[in-house]
């Protein structure tokens, strides 16, 4: 895994978790 996958993983967990809050 590079740094810009982990920065899409990143960013969707963020997204994921605004979904949810």
């Amino acid at each position: 895994i590079g740094p810009q996958q982990a920065g899409d993983v990143a960013a969707e967990a963020g997204a994921w978790l605004a979904e949810a809050a």
